[in-house]
């Protein structure tokens, strides 16, 4: 019987992969908490800082690199939620360069808590990088 194939050899579609909800729930965390941030760095410019009186204050340009990394993270965040690593890997760049400036503003009381999300996110995707596209 020719033209005939056996069931053996007929290709099955590939798999559905069901991708995991804590790291779409660490995800949407992520971009709401930046876009909060984003927009608290706005408003606190906008109200305006006070100024030295040997001349202007650095904070105003350093909330809004702030508030420019949160808009950045919500950017990332999409890639991360198209499970794209480029989204993992923007939101690590942008998350130490943040840290930097919280750093120059408040010290390390500042600072460390910044890295939490970003230490959370690398450890979730960790255990599924191999998902990511």
């Amino acid at each position: 019987m020719e033209g005939v194939v056996e069931p053996s050899f007929v290709p099955l579609p590939p798999p559905k992969v069901k991708r995991g909800g804590a790291l779409r729930f660490l995800i949407l965390l992520l971009a709401v908490a930046s876009v909060i941030a984003s927009l608290a760095g706005v408003l606190s410019v906008a109200a305006g800082h006070d100024d030295d009186a040997l001349g202007p204050s650095p904070l105003p340009k350093r909330v809004l690199m702030l508030s420019l990394c949160g808009l950045l993270n919500v950017g990332f965040t999409t890639g991360v939620w198209g499970w794209r690593r480029w989204g993992v890997y923007g939101i690590v760049c942008v998350s130490l360069f943040a840290f930097m400036l919280n750093w120059k503003i408040g010290g390390a009381a500042m600072a460390v808590p910044s890295l939490v999300g970003p230490a959370l996110l690398v450890i979730v995707a960790a255990i599924v990088w191999g998902e990511f596209d």
